[in-house]
């Protein structure tokens, strides 16, 4: 069974309860560590290509990723990647995902790096097809 996720902000529901306290704002609070050089949105959500971390686990750190309504103020440090990412649950949002997951792998480097990039493209496709992601990175 998957984990239910808010309607309203995207966070995870438990027992019916969504999880986000900021939840009546509208959506997550993401905070400005959460940035283009710093955390990325998957990474902020538990994303891991590491070798053992199973499909369900990526893919739900993905669906959250995906599915989240992001909150910034305009003059935080992360407001213009939070913006970029698009809106969520949209095929923009889907591109964002696959163009960070990409940009991991030509970043990648060490023993390892060529089964986390194996991961990484597997989850990839994984967008593509969930989302329709449109990207051009083929």
């Amino acid at each position: 069974m998957g984990m239910t996720l808010c309607e309203t902000c995207g966070d995870r529901v438990v027992r019916g309860v969504c999880q986000n306290k900021d939840c009546g704002k509208g959506g997550q609070i993401i905070p400005p560590s959460v940035h283009h050089l710093g955390v990325s949105i998957l990474n902020y959500y538990n994303y891991s290509a590491a070798k053992g971390v199973l499909h369900p686990t990526r893919h739900m750190a993905i669906e959250r990723a995906y599915r989240g309504v992001f909150i910034s103020q305009p003059n935080a440090p992360n407001y213009e990647y939070l913006r970029n990412l698009g809106s969520a649950a949209s095929v923009e949002r889907a591109n964002a995902l696959v163009r960070i997951l990409a940009g991991l792998i030509s970043k990648s480097g060490g023993a390892h790096a060529s089964d986390a990039n194996l991961i990484r493209l597997e989850d990839i496709n994984y967008i593509r097809e969930k989302y329709n992601a449109t990207d051009n990175l083929r």
